[in-house]
């Protein structure tokens, strides 16, 4: 939040099941997760929404086109 720049990085939300992009000044690609680990729902969120997803029991955010998100993703389903 509160960062114009795009960020090598994302983050990750555990025992999560919504967001805000409240102060964001950019989309996220953003990334809902059971709690298996397995993608449930993926989407490109703009600046001051916020998304909740049923089911969903953590979240993983990225600036969009920053960061290899297959890799991460690929690095998350092997800590099950």
């Amino acid at each position: 939040m509160f960062v114009k720049k795009k960020l090598p990085y994302g983050m990750y939300f555990p025992k999560c099941s919504s967001i805000h992009t409240f102060f964001c000044f950019q989309t996220l690609s953003v990334y809902f997760l059971d709690k298996n680990n397995d993608v449930i729902s993926h989407l490109f969120i703009k600046p001051w929404k916020i998304k909740k997803v049923k089911n969903c029991t953590s979240v993983l955010e990225f600036s969009v086109n920053t960061v290899d998100e297959k890799q991460v993703l690929t690095q998350i389903k092997r800590l099950k």
